[in-house]
């Protein structure tokens, strides 16, 4: 017997964009595809924290390294610009795989940067080095909301 399992997930993505004029599904900076193990085309959920909405997608590359997570075409209406969301990815494993398969966790920061598991960013971008102390104190608390939420579906 084969069962649908979580393979993968992407937790507190924010979404960076959303665009109802463009053709299109979820699309994802290609080095979170690969840390997520996600290819092109693959169908996808997406759950929106805030309201707990979910749909189906299917993945598209956006350019690595630049934090894209972004709806295109009718997912737009899913989320909207900001909104922190999960992404999750399932296999077919056959009996034996599906007890002993442990599902992978991307954790992101409020940049979709990915996190160590001592939860520092693993790469360092110019614009943080750039914000001003209100946008930082603005950033700090919007950080600590999303970190709950984050926790709470950990």
């Amino acid at each position: 017997m084969f069962r649908t399992m979580l393979k993968s997930r992407i937790s507190g993505a924010v979404v960076t964009e959303t665009d109802l004029a463009e053709a299109g599904s979820l699309l994802v900076d290609e080095e979170l595809m690969q840390a997520a193990d996600l290819v092109s085309g693959e169908r996808v959920t997406v759950v929106d924290l805030a309201t707990d909405a979910r749909i189906e997608a299917h993945v598209i590359p956006a350019e690595r390294g630049t934090g894209v997570v972004g709806l295109r075409g009718t997912q737009g209406h899913a989320a909207r610009h900001g909104d922190a969301i999960t992404v999750l990815s399932y296999g077919m494993m056959d009996g034996v795989e599906s007890v002993t398969h442990q599902p992978k966790t991307v954790r992101l920061d409020r940049r979709n940067r990915i996190l160590t598991p001592d939860g520092e960013a693993e790469r360092a971008t110019a614009e943080s080095d750039q914000t001003s102390g209100a946008a930082v104190t603005a950033e700090t608390s919007d950080a600590a909301r999303l970190d709950a939420l984050i926790q709470s579906e950990v």
